[in-house]
């Protein structure tokens, strides 16, 4: 199934192995009194259909004040009905890398306006094809915008089993490292704080730079830098303070 409009083109795809999803490519209204129409059309698009949905591109909207950077805030009733939106279609969405922000205003100005207006959004079953998707966004030249590219990453029915098979056994050893490292804490310097490892090493190291004196001053203000020198001018000031102390 292909359908398109001025705001969005549709696909159904097709697997190898027979099963279907569906990726829509959304644009929303730029105008403020026209972004009603957009989240409508996002619920209508939703119900349209019951296969694994995932949909991105410029929703033109925001759901939340972090979003923005620069002027004013975003309106909290414009936040609250596209978050709702978002949340009544049973989406998910996909997280951004390479920056918090898609779309820029007035660069270098004090008008300078950042917002995340571009992102994907998919239904849970969808993301269960697709758990390792990943979604980057790039720096543009020549637009205001920066393009997002949405990457599968090994969807196959036997690579999605391998990794919750490898997360299950990763979060089993994290948790048991964590455990053993607590155990040990109160014990861990006792006993090894004197192996030569590269942490204790590292930590006697800069000890030892902490503690090095790189010179000493004697009774007639002159410096004494050689190490056997200064040995001997701290033996005999001491010698001479003890002594002192005795009479």
């Amino acid at each position: 199934m292909f359908d398109s409009s001025n705001n969005h083109i549709q696909l159904d795809v097709k697997e190898r192995n027979g099963s279907e999803w569906r990726l829509t490519g959304f644009y929303g209204y730029p105008e403020r009194e026209r972004r009603q129409e957009s989240r409508n059309f996002i619920r209508s698009l939703a119900s349209a259909s019951t296969l694994p949905w995932c949909v991105l591109g410029d929703f033109n909207d925001l759901m939340h004040n972090d979003e923005k950077k620069g002027r004013h805030q975003h309106p909290q009733n414009l936040l609250d009905r596209f978050r709702n939106t978002i949340e009544d279609c049973s989406l998910i969405e996909v997280d951004l890398k390479g920056g918090d922000f898609t779309w820029e205003k007035s660069k270098g100005t004090t008008n300078w306006v950042q917002e995340r207006l571009d992102r994907c959004f998919a239904s849970s079953d969808w993301w269960s094809r697709f758990p390792l998707c990943t979604l980057t966004g790039f720096h543009a030249i020549v637009s205001d915008h920066e393009p997002i590219k949405l990457e599968l990453n090994r969807e196959d029915d036997d690579g999605v089993q391998m990794y919750f098979d490898a997360k299950d056994k990763l979060d089993d050893l994290l948790s048991h490292e964590e455990a053993y490292w607590k155990q040990r804490a109160k014990s861990f310097w006792l006993k090894d704080g004197d192996t030569n490892s590269k942490y204790f090493h590292a930590v006697a190291s800069s000890r030892k730079k902490l503690n090095y004196l790189a010179g000493l001053k004697n009774e007639e203000g002159s410096s004494v830098t050689n190490h056997d020198d200064m040995c001997i001018l701290l033996k005999n000031y001491f010698t001479k303070v003890f002594t002192e102390d005795g009479g």
